[in-house]
């Protein structure tokens, strides 16, 4: 399984300020400044695993989704995912609960098999736009981040 790992410089600030706010928005609110961003982040992948994706009977260009949430416990299992994250992106082919048939044709795809030799999709488009995508998260948090610092002064100013 290919690792894509990408360094967010400044995140360190971004979750103090988002902390900070949380105080005084409810850390619900708080962590909603991240969905946005991350939604934003994932289409550039979503798009290009799209127009990659070989066309045989459709089923695997129909089954790309994207998914921006936050995490479950199932999520918790994995080594990547801690009681700290705030949210979880996905996005890829996305398989209904006992659809095989674009399971295997994902496999198939993506790492080959006896009968095809693999057209790689998800690896390339993750390898050629992460940071890209990082740029987006960064810039789209650092204005959530900003409006509801706004939003807030503005709320304290009324109530004063």
């Amino acid at each position: 399984m290919t690792q894509i790992k990408s360094e967010l410089q400044g995140i360190l600030s971004a979750q103090k300020a988002i902390r900070d706010l949380a105080k005084d928005l409810g850390a619900k609110k708080a962590g909603g400044l991240y969905r946005k961003p991350m939604k934003d982040a994932l289409v550039p992948f979503h798009q290009r695993i799209e127009a990659t994706t070989p066309v045989d009977s459709g089923a695997l260009k129909d089954a790309v989704k994207s998914l921006v949430r936050k995490p479950n416990k199932k999520d918790l299992k994995n080594e990547d995912v801690t009681q700290d994250t705030v949210m979880v992106g996905k996005v890829g082919w996305q398989r209904k609960t006992g659809d095989d048939a674009t399971y295997k044709q994902f496999l198939a795809v993506e790492y080959g098999n006896r009968d095809r030799n693999s057209t790689p999709v998800l690896r390339p488009a993750f390898t050629a736009l992460h940071e890209q995508a990082r740029s987006i998260f960064a810039k789209g948090l650092g204005e959530n981040v900003n409006k509801a610092a706004k939003r807030l002064a503005r709320k304290q100013k009324k109530g004063k």
